[in-house]
């Protein structure tokens, strides 16, 4: 069955893999027993089972992903964060680019939910 892996800091990299935060789905076989063990252990990484896909999943998919190149191609860094002050999202010391696009997109995608 394919797993879903998220890090809690993005860049985090264990067996060979950077891992972001925002969750990647890794099919079958793509990490050997020993690999599922250590990346299951480790406190740095979210380790899930994930089911195969639904076609709506693999829309919302799709349009995460190209919400997420839109962001990185149109947005600077000072637009992400001032975006995100908007917001009241704290932003950690030190955070790239790659860290506010992840703040971005958790906190879209939490907004229906809290409607």
């Amino acid at each position: 069955m394919p797993i879903r892996i998220a890090a809690r800091q993005a860049g985090y990299c264990r067996c060979n893999t950077v891992f972001a935060t925002a969750p990647a789905v890794y099919p079958d076989g793509h990490f050997d027993p020993r690999q599922l063990q250590i990346l299951k252990a480790d406190p740095n990484l979210v380790v899930t089972s994930a089911a195969p896909a639904t076609k709506n999943e693999d829309a919302a998919d799709a349009a995460a992903d190209q919400m997420r190149s839109d962001i990185e191609r149109t947005m600077t860094v000072a637009k992400l964060r001032e975006e995100l002050g908007k917001m009241d999202v704290p932003i950690p010391d030190g955070a790239k680019k790659a860290d506010l696009i992840d703040l971005i997109m958790a906190v879209t995608a939490q907004a229906p939910d809290e409607a």
